[in-house]
């Protein structure tokens, strides 16, 4: 095997230019799926405009795809909207932003309203800082310290950038950062209070921690919608042979040397994986890497096995699963 992959290396050296766009190309395949399809429908119908619905939940577990999912939903609300999107370039249907982590501070919702505002494409944010932005030319009633300005001319700037863009919805990753910190219903109601002025959805995306906000009060929950992405396991319908066919559809992208097979690690990779396939896509892309850089483009069972999740990470990551699964569990829907 040795000297096979040095006549390899020998014959066809790959240069790292070719080696990033290659794995680059293949970090942007997307594969639809079922448990994708049926996500990407249910928030359709949360944000769309009479749901009676403010804040939409996407929860699953780490790996399972929701950052993907919300990126073809934000591809599809463009090719929607595409005869629009020519006429106008100030109209902005759908945003997908990050909540910002701050390490130790709490979660600042100046900070949040800011990145909105630069992915809508807002011009000149600092100079909305200012009294007259909040007042709207009026006296203002009391005297407000220079943060509480900041942060009532921010919310008032991105409800009216939200307003003249007519965005739908607001697609916001990393949404547990949200619950650092501060009260979570000073968060989520600040988020549901600017739905309410803009009418914009707000769709977060993140851990079965999110779960935690329907509990923040009852107006909330009334007004909250959780989305379940689930992985795929051996005993749901079917969620073995679409696991296998997304690992093959995957296999087909990566340009090597045989041919990738995977049918006869199918079992392994959905164990490795936990059955998700954000997980199982990761550990082919490194396999992909290593395959380039290390093996001359040659596929091997060994480069494989290298680039799996170690047993502990794996462990971690079902029990995590397993607790949110149960969570669901006990909240299902109701029998008719």
């Amino acid at each position: 095997m040795t000297s096979r992959t040095t006549s390899s290396r020998t014959n066809r050296e790959i240069s790292t230019k070719e080696i990033r766009q290659r794995v680059k190309e293949f970090a942007r395949t997307q594969v639809k799926h079922p448990s994708m399809l049926n996500a990407m429908e249910e928030i359709q119908d949360a944000v769309s405009p009479n749901s009676g619905i403010n804040v939409a939940l996407l929860v699953g577990p780490p790996g399972v795809g929701k950052s993907a999912t919300c990126e073809q939903l934000i591809q599809e609300t463009a090719r929607e909207y595409l005869d629009q999107l020519k006429a106008d370039p100030f109209f902005n249907p759908a945003i997908m932003v990050s909540a910002p982590s701050l390490g130790d501070r709490a979660f600042s919702m100046a900070d949040f309203f800011e990145i909105i505002l630069e992915a809508l494409g807002e011009p000149m944010i600092d100079q909305k800082l200012t009294p007259e932005c909040i007042s709207g030319g009026y006296d203002l009633p009391l005297r407000l310290s220079a943060p509480t300005m900041k942060l009532s001319a921010l919310r008032v700037a991105t409800g009216k950038a939200l307003q003249a863009r007519q965005t739908r919805y607001v697609i916001v990753d990393e949404a547990a950062h949200i619950m650092n910190g501060r009260a979570l219903s000073e968060q989520v109601n600040a988020l549901k209070s600017l739905s309410d002025m803009t009418q914009t959805k707000f769709v977060l995306v993140g851990s079965y921690d999110l779960y935690e906000i329907i509990s923040v009060n009852g107006q909330l929950a009334r007004r909250c919608h959780v989305v379940h992405l689930p992985r795929y396991t051996t005993d749901a319908n079917g969620g073995k042979r679409h696991f296998n066919n997304v690992a093959r559809a995957l296999a087909k992208r990566m340009n090597l040397e045989p041919e990738v097979v995977l049918d006869p690690y199918l079992p392994a990779l959905m164990e490795a994986s936990v059955g998700c396939i954000g997980t199982l896509k990761h550990s082919l892309q490194r396999a992909y890497s290593r395959s380039l850089r290390h093996e001359g483009g040659r596929w091997s069972p060994s480069v494989l096995q290298y680039s799996l999740l170690r047993k502990a990470q794996t462990r971690k990551i079902l029990n995590e699963t397993l607790d949110g699964e149960r969570l669901i569990a006990e909240n299902e829907i109701w029998s008719l």
